[in-house]
């Protein structure tokens, strides 16, 4: 007798996907809220590659089950963007940690905290929104939770408009630290962008699919 095998779940894969982009971030804030020097940081990129490997496998698990799938729960294309999108945050979340320790920083900024806040808020408020995407027609929270992500990446886009301009006016005679910092609020700002793609990327399949 033939085994029946298991269809693959692609949202629980989705919700996977977003709740190592929520711990990721989680590492991002013990990293900035403890910053002591950068070399101290070698302690956490370890947990910081570990979790980035697990999100790889889930991205590349959804891919080897769309390869034979004959008829997946969304279009082929919605779903790999999806997929490479929530694998993209991680991705980004990780290479701020490392940036800190690469770029050997001797401080904290202080409108790095802010941003790793609002990227952690972001994060949450996406996995909610992931978690509840297969109901999200009558779902309220996914509702709530688009837009959560979008109100938090508009306050971010406010931060870093006054971050840079304060590294230009007020540190404009330190090149290196110009350069450094201006660096690392551009990955922030990337990767809270990336966020609300997929959060208005899911809208617009739930209003396509409607």
């Amino acid at each position: 007798m033939k085994r029946r095998t298991t269809k693959f779940n692609y949202f629980d894969a989705f919700a996977s996907q977003a709740e190592l982009a929520a711990k990721e971030a989680e590492l991002l804030m013990l990293v900035v809220e403890n910053f002591d020097r950068a070399e101290k940081l070698q302690e956490y990129l370890p947990e910081a590659h570990r979790i980035e490997n697990e999100a790889d496998e889930v991205h590349h698990s959804i891919h080897d089950a769309l390869l034979p799938d004959f008829v997946p729960p969304l279009d082929r294309e919605d779903i790999t963007s999806i997929a490479s999108s929530l694998d993209e945050v991680v991705d980004l979340i990780e290479e701020l940690i490392l940036s800190f320790y690469m770029y050997d920083v001797r401080f904290m900024h202080t409108d790095a905290i802010e941003f790793a806040k609002i990227l952690h808020k972001s994060c949450i408020a996406l996995c909610g929104a992931v978690k509840e995407f297969p109901r999200a027609r009558k779902s309220v929270p996914f509702k709530a939770g688009v837009v959560e992500v979008n109100d938090l990446e508009e306050e971010a886009d406010r931060l870093y408009l006054e971050a840079m301009r304060r590294l230009f006016t007020e540190d404009s005679e330190h090149f290196m630290r110009v350069m450094v910092w201006s660096s690392i609020f551009d990955l922030f700002e990337d990767c809270i962008d990336q966020c609300e793609t997929i959060a208005d990327r899911m809208s617009a399949i739930v209003l396509k699919n409607g």
